[in-house]
């Protein structure tokens, strides 16, 4: 999602590769999506009784995180139209994960 966002320029990160892997979201990123997968099972586990509301749970909160990141520094909105696109991206993804993460446990729970 984010190497998407980069290649449209919507979003900068700071600390992002450069060269020929410019276009592709910085390794700590890919760190944060790492550590938000593993952690869907336990401390976001509780994300599965709300699975209704996790796209607008991830739309806001999610967009929230990254306009964080931009007051720190660490990445900037090239446009104001990136807020919603960047929204939009976690409304989707968010449910999709926390929907994997579900699947995924009950697969590996089987006998």
């Amino acid at each position: 999602m984010d190497t998407l966002l980069i290649q449209n320029d919507l979003v900068r990160f700071e600390g992002s590769y450069t060269g020929g892997g410019s276009g592709v979201q910085p390794f700590w990123m890919s760190c944060l999506w790492l550590s938000l997968g593993a952690s869907l099972n336990y401390s976001l586990a509780w994300l599965k009784k709300f699975s209704v509301w996790s796209g607008f749970i991830g739309a806001v909160v999610g967009t929230l995180s990254y306009l964080s990141g931009d007051k720190l520094g660490v990445l900037h909105f090239e446009s104001p139209l990136a807020y919603w696109i960047t929204a939009c991206c976690w409304g989707v993804s968010l449910p999709i994960l926390v929907l994997l993460s579900s699947e995924t446990k009950k697969t590996l729970q089987k006998p």
